[in-house]
């Protein structure tokens, strides 16, 4: 799916919201979050840092030592951090964890849709299960006569985007005649695997409505959960432990229209199903995506200020284990200076004052 940043009004000041599930979301500012919340403290930093972290874990990939690794007929090179193949240029399987093949399948020019995942016995290299996501979809022709594969926006100028209020409210559309469907796999450092089934429902070329379910697999291709919703996932992460997935949506993140104006984080507790936290970014503030960064389960996203957005002007980092949000805004010359004499996240929030928060 195609990433347009749409033009934003900028505002300089921010809240956050943090709601659970059957809670009232509420509102704290980071310079008097004491006082509006007695749970609200400033980050313990001694809890931290005696933890091992080691410099950098973004997402881990395979670390290509071998020339080649081979799954019956099918033989992938190493190719930036993955094993993979390719086909007249393209990449038409990938190997971003051991044993679990990704591929990917060229729909029209400029568009390519995962298809199928495969699962394999690392020591045998023997297929042990595979998914088939065009027949896993919930969005395939039986039930959507006319569908075609496709997002919405970028490379189609035809695309005409629905008319709305300056809060982003639609009303009165017409109902859609046709529609496109995407599927994206993403795999955590753990190997489990989110697949996203994307559903854009167009009256002629104009988008009226969108639709997404997730399907979260563990290592192995065993169905954790599927959820129904009507905004994006971006940034999709599942915890090592399977417990916890969390994403980030919003129209600094996507182009899908339907999304929230506002930049979200979401994090849901996979067994339950439940929801246990929801954070909002003021509209001025721009998220790009979410990284793990340092451990295992520590999550970092990186919001930008300024008419050019060409600073950061607030970390939040969540800590999925200990269940806790820390967050701080900086300035342009506190961030200058932080990068100056960067280490760590941990020695970031070591040197500066975060707010902190259980969920």
């Amino acid at each position: 799916m195609s990433k347009l940043m749409l033009p934003l009004t900028i505002l300089l000041l921010f809240h956050l919201s943090i709601g659970c599930t059957g809670q009232v979301p509420s509102t704290v500012h980071p310079e008097n979050s004491k006082k509006n919340n007695p749970a609200e403290q400033t980050i313990n930093t001694k809890s931290i840092e005696n933890d091992t972290i080691p410099s950098s874990i973004e997402q881990e990939k395979l670390r290509p030592q071998e020339p080649n690794h081979q799954y019956g007929d099918i033989i992938l090179k190493p190719l930036g951090g993955t094993y993979s193949l390719l086909r007249d240029g393209r990449q038409i399987i990938r190997e971003e964890h051991p044993g679990i093949l990704i591929y990917d399948q060229p729909k029209g020019e400029q568009h390519t849709t995962n298809w199928k995942i495969e699962f394999y016995d690392i020591s045998t290299k023997k297929l042990k299960k595979q998914i088939n996501l065009e027949k896993t979809s919930p969005y395939r022709q039986e039930k959507y006569k006319k569908i075609e594969f496709g997002g919405f926006g970028g490379s189609d100028s035809n695309d005409e985007a629905p008319p709305s209020d300056s809060s982003r409210n639609y009303s009165n559309l017409p109902s859609p005649d046709n529609y496109r469907t995407d599927n994206l796999v993403t795999l955590s450092s753990g190997g489990h695997i989110c697949v996203r089934h994307e559903l854009y429902k167009l009256a002629g070329n104009m988008l009226v409505g969108f639709e997404l379910t997730v399907v979260i697999y563990d290592s192995s291709g065993q169905e954790i959960r599927s959820m129904l919703m009507n905004h994006s996932v971006e940034s999709p992460y599942i915890s090592r432990d399977g417990k916890y997935f969390a994403f980030i949506y919003g129209t600094h993140t996507t182009d899908n229209l339907f999304d929230d104006w506002n930049g979200n984080l979401i994090i849901y507790e996979l067994k339950l199903g439940k929801k246990v936290l929801h954070y909002v970014f003021d509209h001025g503030e721009r998220i790009r995506n979410m990284n793990e960064v340092e451990r295992d389960g520590l999550l970092c996203i990186k919001s930008r200020a300024g008419l050019d957005h060409s600073h950061v002007s607030k970390i939040v980092l969540i800590d999925l284990y200990k269940r806790e949000l820390y967050q701080r805004q900086f300035s342009k010359p506190e961030w200058s200076e932080a990068l100056k004499s960067w280490k760590s996240y941990t020695g970031l929030v070591q040197k500066y004052q975060f707010t902190s928060k259980k969920f």
